[in-house]
């Protein structure tokens, strides 16, 4: 953006940078934040139009003891429990590196949410870890669900190469909000996980200017937001409960040192820019080894992204090294353990993803309904349908004949009554049942999901009942 300042004597023209990260100025790269840039002299930035809490990403402008940031870097791991730690540390290493790793076609598709409940101490971490890109605290974050769509788009397009804190997924008091809230919980998802931005047109007909994200997210809850398996994915979630956090200890020695983490962040600046080139040609390799390790039976978007932390967390051990703020022998010792987090932290998301998928989410539904007598599957062999309502279907040695519109029903209306929605329609969710073997009434020729079979119960007509697995509802 150039603004220009028209004086008595001559036109003065002043260019200013409206975004954090890197650019290139004068044929060299520079990281901008609020306050200017490192590695550039006389550069302005204005962050104004994203609001005050942006003019907190401002660093120092040198470090005078690299070797002590990183030191003080290093004892963030201590300030809670190193599961929660190790991924926080190692995303804003990361993310500082997001020039470098796109030119490589390295992408950051994902995002993080820190769940926990009232009190937990999620926004002290968060808070805390941003402290490596300037001051901050807990009632100063950059960015909140409750801000309009366009607002937090154009903020994750202004922080570039750097963390983004979005606060305060909470339960909500109404429908309204509920919806609200989960729609910013799906838009950053999507967002940050595709790396792309909502198309608009304006009242001309024109399209709009799109603003994607530039940096990487934090998110915090109290609760996972109810996006669905596929929005869910596109997040690495870490649950903070009060007691991990080592609050009058390690925790409250950082936080009084915590302009040593924006120091810290200013040294690693100058490191990256002084081993440009040559991170280029190694990373990939690096990347290469962290994604063989993520590797489970299992793999998708939680081992990827679990993989890139992983670079990020080389990323700061080859500066600690380089800077001699820690031994080698105990930068690869940070390494290792932190590669094992890493792991289990990609195998936990992918466990508690298992139950967010639909078919999950109906065979849970099914059982309990079963179990609490809200619906009723009777024996094939019986002759007399119950009268109560709450009949579905029939059942032999080998499978349950649902009435597909009756089941489907049911099961919506049980998670209704939680206050969610079930979050497939009941023709993709017989095809998804089908898909993992566990639907078996699939008729080509009449291109249904639903065979004809009569029974006693209902005069010996056949109905259109799909089949599914009877083992299904012994779990």
């Amino acid at each position: 953006m150039v603004n220009y300042y028209v004086s008595k004597y001559r036109r003065e023209e002043k260019t200013y940078y409206t975004h954090t990260g890197w650019r290139k100025i004068g044929g060299k790269w520079a990281y901008l934040h609020a306050g200017g840039a490192i590695g550039a002299d006389g550069v302005l930035v204005d962050l104004s139009e994203g609001g005050e809490a942006l003019s907190r990403y401002r660093l120092p402008e040198t470090c005078e003891d690299a070797a002590r940031a990183v030191k003080m870097a290093a004892s963030f791991l201590e300030v809670a429990d190193k599961r929660i730690t190790f991924p926080l540390l190692a995303a804003a290493f990361l993310v500082v590196a997001s020039e470098i790793l796109r030119a490589v076609n390295i992408q950051l598709d994902f995002a993080l949410f820190m769940v926990g409940k009232a009190q937990s101490g999620k926004s002290s971490l968060a808070a805390l870890v941003l402290s490596f890109f300037g001051d901050f605290d807990k009632t100063a974050f950059p960015a909140n669900f409750k801000m309009t769509p366009n607002s937090l788009e154009k903020t994750a397009f202004m922080i570039k190469d750097a963390l983004l804190i979005v606060d305060d997924f909470h339960p909500a008091q109404n429908r309204a909000e509920k919806e609200k809230l989960k729609q910013a919980a799906q838009n950053l998802a999507r967002a940050y996980g595709d790396g792309a931005a909502r198309v608009r047109m304006g009242a001309d007909l024109k399209l709009r200017a799109a603003f994607r994200p530039r940096g990487l997210a934090i998110a915090t809850g109290e609760e996972r937001p109810d996006i669905g398996e596929s929005g869910q994915a596109r997040m690495l979630f870490i649950s903070v409960k009060r007691d991990d956090i080592d609050y009058y200890g390690k925790f409250k020695e950082v936080e009084a040192n915590k302009r040593w983490l924006a120091k810290c962040m200013v040294a690693y600046i100058t490191w990256l820019a002084e081993n440009w080139e040559k991170l280029k040609e190694i990373l990939p390799q690096i990347y290469s080894g962290a994604r063989a390790d993520m590797q489970t039976e299992n793999s998708g978007r939680a081992n990827e992204a679990a993989a890139k932390l992983a670079l990020g967390l080389w990323l700061f051990h080859q500066f600690a090294i380089d800077s001699g703020g820690l031994a080698e022998n105990d930068a690869v010792e940070l390494m290792k353990e932190g590669g094992k987090i890493l792991q289990q932290l990609a195998k936990d998301n992918i466990a508690s993803l298992q139950t967010e998928k639909p078919t999950s989410q109906f065979i849970t539904a099914l059982q309990e309904l079963a179990a609490a007598g809200q619906v009723e599957i009777i024996p094939v062999y019986q002759q007399n349908k119950p009268e109560d309502g709450k009949f579905i279907g029939c059942y032999d040695e080998q499978y349950l004949y649902l009435l597909p519109q009756m089941t489907y029903k049911a099961v919506a209306e049980f998670y209704m009554k939680q206050g969610l929605q079930f979050p497939v329609s009941s023709g993709t969710l017989w095809r998804q049942l089908h898909e993992e073997g566990l639907l078996f009434s699939r008729d080509e020729v009449r291109g249904r999901w639903t065979k004809r079979r009569a029974f006693g119960c209902c005069g010996n007509r056949p109905l259109d009942v799909i089949w599914l697995k009877k083992d299904i509802l012994k779990d």
